[in-house]
């Protein structure tokens, strides 16, 4: 049994420790409530991005009639045709964290991305591995799998400043013809509680637009004779060109700004645990260490008393 001096410095080494997770766990909090507000204020002007490609593509569409097909659109909504025989080439960017203690987090989206890159890879595919946070990279090596790490971007301060480089980066590979398809694997922030793993293929952009929608803009352009309700200048194709671009990257920061507020809601539910589990152990020694202390004063005073007894005769 450990003596009441070693039961007392654990005690205090565990109070140490309590401290530091409440304070991780406070700034995991405040971190979080800033990365809520950046996702908070990118969804209405994406969503907006996205109601006005959809209706600039789907004007399109109904002026070229049966012959319509967004992929000839413009290139950022255009499939690759691949030649016989040839695989398609696949970036696969995996967004993780630099740094630990941030519960399952790390593992969940490094064990989602490799189960996705040995998927593409059985599939034919050729895959060119970019990391974003060193933990995924770490996993990946461990096993084998080999790619870009791009150094440094979670330090300092989030931006979109740093993720619409990224976005124009493989934006401009993607229309080199180097990329077929762009995937993009990281957490998708539900609450503080709860974060999802992901796989997201930003490009070619996909729009999806019904054939009743398609139908109706040409009967109503029909019916009104004009192309439609809004005036653009100098066209529609021209406004399309700015507007896709301008959409990958805002799909780009909401993605990251996703994994960033997963990372401190993570971090911030195992801090939480980490510091209810120190609250119980400390308990649990002190109850230990009172018996200790209790068994002691008991062991003390038998030998007083056998020492009187002994003396009286």
């Amino acid at each position: 049994m450990a003596s009441l001096k070693d039961i007392r410095r654990r005690i205090s080494s565990v109070k140490n420790t309590q401290q530091i997770t409440k304070a991780m766990k406070m700034v995991a909090a405040a971190k979080l409530r800033r990365a809520q507000q950046a996702i908070a204020g990118a969804r209405p002007f994406s969503e907006k991005l996205e109601a006005m490609t959809k209706r600039i593509v789907t004007e399109i569409l109904a002026s070229q009639g049966k012959k319509a097909d967004p992929s000839k659109i413009h290139p950022l909504l255009k499939n690759p045709v691949l030649a016989e025989g040839e695989a398609p080439r696949i970036a696969l960017v995996v967004v993780s964290s630099d740094r630990g203690l941030c519960g399952a987090y790390n593992t969940t989206i490094s064990r989602f991305a490799w189960a996705q890159y040995k998927e593409l890879m059985e599939s034919g595919a050729q895959v060119d591995l970019i990391f974003v946070g060193k933990k995924a990279m770490e996993y990946f090596r461990r096993r084998g799998g080999k790619g870009e790490h791009l150094v440094d971007f979670w330090t300092g301060k989030f931006s979109a400043k740093k993720t619409d480089a990224i976005a124009t980066e493989l934006t401009q590979k993607f229309l080199e013809g180097k990329y077929t398809r762009i995937d993009f694997a990281f957490m998708q922030f539900r609450s503080a509680l709860t974060q999802t793993a992901t796989l997201k293929t930003m490009l070619p952009l996909s729009v999806e637009v019904p054939a009743a929608e398609i139908a109706s803009a040409k009967s109503m352009a029909e019916a009104n004779g004009q192309p439609a309700k809004f005036i653009y200048e100098p066209n529609r194709e021209d406004i399309l060109a700015e507007v896709l671009p301008m959409q990958i990257r805002t799909l780009v920061y909401r993605c990251f700004a996703d994994a960033y507020a997963s990372e401190f809601g993570a971090k911030m539910t195992a801090m939480d645990s980490a510091t209810r589990n120190a609250n119980q152990m400390i308990s649990r020694l002190t109850l230990e260490a009172n018996r200790v202390r209790q068994a002691s004063i008991t062991k003390e005073l038998m030998e007083i008393i056998g020492g009187a007894e002994a003396l009286n005769g």
